[in-house]
């Protein structure tokens, strides 16, 4: 497989890229073709989002013509008709333009949407460029890494909703920031995927993707208020996170395929819980 680096014409594309991606899942990939799969990928995205915009502009430029048609043709009705005629002939005209308008905003918050997604992804594969470099940041024996990051990068593409694909973007982007020991950075990001989290329908948060980000992020979390000292509250985000393994064991089982969570994180959980409760004897016991 090409490694990373390459340039745009030696990507792949399409079904070339599905099957690439599918032959990988169970392979154990070097960084080099982590990073090529997840850059074809991005450029896939942002090609698709070129296209999107096109079809977009060609949209809305039939739709004004239409309406503007449609206006001229009413207004030419209402000048041979009566008063009360010309009236419903307005009240149409308008309800028809605002129809549109809706139509127009829709179609551009689906594209601002999956832009912010590939800009974060993009962001989180830099950070896991640097991790790569980082040899004092990969020795410290904890289960966050370069391939980690691009694991959940390429994983995120697997997120349909909008809300839980950035929650779950921004709360491995302040991972990598906590190795890199940029704790500033880090906080911004998993505020970010808290507050995205927030918004999130409540459904979405229940569902098997929704409950493996919340663990994800509320391991995130704690692992930035333990390293800033804050004992009680990291044990309250690796809590959190406890209960919603212990509750939702088939939804979070790790072995399954193309699962958010593996083994290494539900692990992490598990130790920085124990590490911590050194005065809660009963939790301590559960852990």
């Amino acid at each position: 497989m090409a490694s990373g680096g390459a340039d745009d014409s030696r990507l792949l594309r399409g079904k070339a890229l599905q099957s690439a991606e599918e032959w990988a899942r169970d392979k154990n990939l070097s960084y080099q073709d982590k990073q090529y799969l997840a850059a074809s990928k991005e450029k896939e995205i942002q090609e698709e989002i070129a296209v999107k915009e096109q079809e977009a502009t060609l949209e809305r430029e039939r739709k004004d013509k239409d309406a503007t048609q449609a206006r001229n043709q009413l207004l030419s009705k209402a000048n041979q008709k009566a008063q009360r005629i010309t009236s419903i002939g307005a009240i149409a005209l308008i309800v028809t333009l605002i129809g549109s308008a809706i139509v127009g905003l829709s179609s551009r918050k689906q594209l601002d949407e999956t832009h912010d997604e590939v800009v974060a992804v993009q962001n989180l594969n830099k950070l896991a460029g640097v991790l790569e470099k980082n040899t004092d940041s990969n020795s410290e024996g904890i289960t966050f890494n370069s391939n980690e990051a691009l694991r959940l990068s390429a994983l995120s593409f697997n997120v349909s909703n909008h809300q839980l694909k950035q929650a779950l973007v921004f709360a491995t982007t302040s991972q990598a920031h906590q190795q890199l020991k940029n704790l500033k950075e880090a906080e911004s990001e998993i505020k970010q995927s808290q507050g995205l989290l927030q918004k999130a329908d409540h459904k979405v948060l229940e569902s098997k993707q929704g409950l493996q980000v919340k663990v994800l992020v509320q391991k995130s979390q704690g692992d930035l208020l333990a390293k800033n000292k804050q004992t009680q509250n990291a044990i309250a985000s690796y809590t959190q996170a406890f209960n919603i393994l212990k509750a939702n064991p088939n939804e979070t089982d790790f072995t399954k395929d193309n699962q958010l969570l593996t083994g290494e994180n539900i692990e992490s959980v598990h130790r920085s819980l124990i590490k911590l409760s050194l005065q809660d004897k009963e939790l301590k016991k559960q852990v």
